[in-house]
């Protein structure tokens, strides 16, 4: 009965969260303590995106704890946002923050482009449903002033490690593997004849509420609705600390 209770103790105090967030914790061995908790916190909001924070779970964010062990960009933030009777002293900047400028020559990626990637990469139809700015200008808004997107980007419920491993030598050699930022993001440079273009290869931020249509504009390539596009970048600019 006395191991039984144990164990039944044991289960009630075993802290579950959002897979989304095991990211956040390569550097805690639990997350048994109030420390941990708000360790994790603090890593999902230094590294994470605007939607990890809605995820946290309520009282791990705290301020007292971002103050005295985030990085100086994060206290300073935190300082601004969260004022407090006793207001934590915080280093000046050293130098005026800059803002960063895509390289010299890369200009913002033609809709032309777009199309002659998924011409010569036919696969990559299958990876993924096309989402970001790509499908809310040129599928669901007439974009009359521009492209505003530097990369492609691909939503999918898929494991990214299988998709990447379906990839033949002749397909590597065209659609180079970048960077794995985590296990839910693969970074792409895709070969074209226009030169060389970005592709990410990621799970949605959030798990879509209605199912992908067609593309317009691309024979066999499905599109994130308009709908979802919408609220994802609505649900990125919300402050849910």
């Amino acid at each position: 009965m006395r191991l039984s209770g144990s164990r039944g103790v044991s289960q009630k105090r075993k802290v579950r969260i959002r897979r989304e967030l095991r990211v956040f914790a390569w550097n805690l061995r639990t997350l048994d303590t109030p420390f941990a908790r708000r360790s994790l916190a603090l890593n999902a909001i230094e590294h994470g995106r605007a939607w990890h924070w809605r995820i946290l779970p309520a009282g791990w964010a705290d301020p007292a704890f971002v103050l005295r062990h985030g990085q100086l960009k994060t206290k300073r933030a935190f300082a601004w946002f969260f004022p407090s009777s006793n207001p934590t002293v915080i280093q000046p900047p050293k130098q005026t923050m800059r803002v960063m400028l895509p390289p010299a020559g890369e200009a913002p990626l033609a809709w032309e482009t777009v199309k002659a990637v998924f011409a010569q990469n036919p696969k990559l139809k299958r990876w993924g449903v096309l989402a970001g700015a790509q499908a809310l200008l040129n599928e669901h808004l007439e974009n009359s002033f521009g492209r505003r997107s530097f990369d492609i980007d691909l939503h999918t419920s898929r494991d990214l490690a299988q998709i990447n491993a379906s990839l033949t030598p002749a397909e590597r050699k065209r659609i180079r593997l970048v960077s794995r930022a985590n296990p839910e993001m693969y970074l792409y440079e895709i070969g074209t004849r226009l030169g060389p273009v970005k592709l990410e290869l990621a799970r949605p931020y959030l798990l879509p509420k209605f199912a992908p249509v067609r593309s317009k504009h691309i024979p066999g390539l499905k599109i994130t609705q308009l709908a979802d596009l919408l609220d994802a970048k609505i649900s990125v600019n919300r402050k849910a600390i």
